[in-house]
């Protein structure tokens, strides 16, 4: 495992990735002169916790409740993080601090982000985005389309999350940082919505 790497960073924001195993999952981490966040809790929590610390990180999102995504989320709720999370996918999670049920605003760090519910992947699954220009999307949307899905079902609904939470709003440019993997961008994957229909996975 390697250091954290860094993505993006301007005047009020810094963007780094974490990958962590034994999944190689993502874990984003947000930081602004205010604080900041991490998205997901994969693995490694007392790594995770001393990073947050150092960093002044307050508040964990979690996109969706598979076991790969929140493993270490009672540790990092142990040590003092507020923890959001779908909250269809929060029952059975005592650390779960705000079971989110709709698209909201969360102020984190100085930041605004918004929180959008995008069932499909998991009924609870919430993809993140500030500013319009990032979007942390999970396992909802990678690079070549949305994450696996079972039954036609839930596979209907990731791509309508797609299509009309992600594609519909964000711009081409927006940065999709999905859990595992490369980043993409919204302009990259969207002409290939109907490929994904047509492959039906």
């Amino acid at each position: 495992m390697h250091a954290p790497e860094l993505i993006r960073e301007d005047a009020d924001l810094r963007l780094e990735r974490l990958v962590v195993p034994p999944l190689e999952n993502n874990v984003w981490i947000v930081t602004t002169p205010h604080g900041g966040f991490i998205v997901d809790a994969p693995s490694r929590g007392e790594l995770l916790v001393e990073l947050a610390r150092a960093r002044g990180i307050t508040a964990v999102l979690i996109t969706h409740g598979h076991p790969d995504h929140i493993g270490a989320a009672a540790s990092l709720h142990d040590a003092g993080m507020a923890i959001w999370m779908g909250a269809a996918d929060a029952p059975g999670h005592p650390w779960v601090d705000h079971p989110l049920e709709r698209e909201t605003i969360l102020a984190i760090g100085g930041l605004t982000v918004r929180a959008r519910p995008t069932p499909g992947h998991t009924i609870g699954s919430v993809c993140y985005d500030i500013r319009g220009e990032l979007c942390f999307t999970g396992d909802t949307l990678f690079p070549g389309g949305p994450g696996k899905t079972v039954g036609a079902d839930a596979f209907t609904a990731v791509i309508a999350s797609v299509r009309d939470v992600l594609f519909a709003t964000l711009d081409d440019a927006c940065l999709v940082l999905p859990g595992h993997g490369p980043t993409t961008t919204i302009g990259t994957e969207r002409p290939h919505l109907d490929e994904w229909i047509e492959r039906g996975w």
